[in-house]
């Protein structure tokens, strides 16, 4: 298992830094943006769990590089983890955001009996996944914005969906 997930760690940083580099080539006045986004709200995990999600985004252009971080599930039953690193496009007009992407990660989680069962949590197996986002945030300010950020991840042990109300803090406009 420690070997199959540091090839992963290394097939994800090489992505990385991948597109980073395809990202970072010289341009004629490229726009640059820096970001992180946090939020909460709801998603499909076991019976309708809730979701938060934590991103740092770079953006050169139209061009979005995401590494996300997504954690959700039921308080006591289901829950799973989200790491991936996404490519996007991005649509800026005035002071919004509509933005759309997809990448690579990896899924992780445990599905818990409850709170006062002696059963120990059963794993679920870490699985490659294919993860998709998809934004539209109002930014009023150049440090600030807040909006919509629906997720997915489609994989083979437990695929899921769902959107969260976040905000933006760094270098949005």
């Amino acid at each position: 298992m420690t070997h199959a997930m540091n090839k992963l760690y290394l097939c994800l940083i090489a992505l990385f830094l991948f597109t980073w580099a395809v990202l970072c080539r010289a341009q004629v006045q490229a726009e640059q943006f820096l970001w992180a986004t946090a939020g909460g709200g709801g998603c499909s995990i076991g019976d309708g769990g809730g979701c938060l999600n934590l991103n740092g985004t770079y953006q050169n252009n139209k061009n979005l590089l995401t590494l996300r971080l997504l954690g959700g599930g039921e308080l006591f039953g289901k829950s799973l983890g989200d790491y991936s690193v996404c490519y996007g496009r991005a649509l800026t007009q005035s002071t919004f955001l509509l933005a759309i992407g997809g990448g690579i990660g990896f899924v992780q989680g445990e599905i818990s009996s409850g709170l006062f069962s002696r059963e120990e949590p059963k794993k679920i197996p870490t699985t490659i996944g294919l993860p998709l986002e998809a934004q539209i945030f109002w930014r009023p300010f150049s440090f600030a914005g807040i909006g919509l950020y629906g997720f997915a991840n489609i994989n083979s042990e437990e695929s899921f969906y769902g959107c969260n109300l976040a905000v933006q803090v760094g270098k949005v406009r």
